[in-house]
């Protein structure tokens, strides 16, 4: 899926591996938002390995958000060590609750 900045100076193809609908509009990496473009040449490639680096859509799983629960956590704790921090528990919940909200 292709997707433009709105300053059309940046584009990024990021691979759908969900059966679901994707998002019409994302943020870069560069910050910038873009939209979905060109979507007649988006193509079916079932068997696609992205390669290091790519962007996909997944479906997140509580498990996932389980693990970015505790990247995040240790991260907040490496930054703020002094400032509360929710718990793993409590932010993976979160997360996966509010995926499933959009989805």
């Amino acid at each position: 899926m292709k997707y433009r900045s709105d300053d059309e100076t940046e584009e990024e193809i990021i691979w759908n591996s969900r059966d679901g609908v994707t998002p019409f509009v994302i943020s870069l990496r560069s910050g910038k938002t873009a939209s979905h473009v060109d979507w007649r040449s988006d193509r079916c490639v079932p068997d696609y390995k992205p390669k290091p680096g790519e962007r996909i859509f997944i479906d997140l799983t509580p498990e996932k958000a389980e693990e970015y629960a505790k990247r995040n956590v240790r991260k907040w704790r490496r930054q703020s060590p002094l400032t509360h921090t929710p718990s793993v528990r409590e932010l993976a919940r979160d997360l996966h609750e509010r995926w499933r909200a959009r989805h």
